[in-house]
């Protein structure tokens, strides 16, 4: 096979018991892919990957078979891997930050929509109005439980407001009194003046 740079026999010892290939100069390939580890960042620096398998003879192991060959082309598939790995991760990514911005949106938009309301009713003190927010969660409890406060508001001022009313109409009922009884006293002063200069 054109790829394929050393092969080996091995016995089950280790000794070696046959070779075929380039040995002199792989050899040296064979050794840095054992130094540097038969992963794929060895396989790159050495362009050469080796790979073994044993010989098993009636169920044991009577030596082993290892073959070096050229991994060319394994740098552009792994960069191609990568590049790969890249973009669908990135699609992922985009993917989970729309998902995120609508998941986001869908969550403060009522909050900021009932928050928009409340400063409304703080800087205008018109209790008569109600927070129109559509949300069928927790923030629709919040809005629920921000009209009945808004309720109790006005109904509690309606409450002050008659009750004012009510103090106005007896404070007006207790000043003509008043002033009936003023008036009685102002003549029956002038009646026991007139009756003292009389006297």
């Amino acid at each position: 096979y054109p790829e394929v740079l050393y092969a080996r026999i091995e016995t089950a010892d280790g000794r070696l018991l046959s070779e075929t290939g380039a040995a002199s100069r792989l050899s040296g390939d064979a050794s840095s892919i054992s130094h540097s580890g038969a992963g794929l960042l060895g396989m790159l620096r050495s362009h050469t990957v080796e790979t073994s398998a044993p010989i098993v003879s009636g169920r044991t192991s009577v030596g082993r078979v290892v073959l070096l060959a050229r991994s060319s082309g394994t740098g552009e598939r792994v960069r191609a891997a990568l590049a790969t790995s890249l973009a669908v991760g990135l699609l992922a990514a985009m993917a989970g930050m729309l998902a995120a911005w609508r998941l986001q949106r869908r969550l403060t938009g009522p909050l900021t929509d009932l928050s928009g309301a409340m400063s409304q009713v703080r800087d205008s003190h018109d209790y008569s109005g109600a927070a129109r927010v559509w949300a069928d969660d927790e923030i629709g409890d919040l809005v629920i439980g921000f009209n009945q406060m808004l309720a109790e508001i006005r109904q509690r001022d309606e409450r002050i407001a008659d009750h004012v009313a009510g103090l106005e109409e007896a404070v007006a009922a207790r000043t003509a009194d008043l002033v009936v009884a003023r008036d009685a006293a102002e003549a029956a002063n002038r009646a026991k003046s007139a009756f003292l200069a009389t006297m």
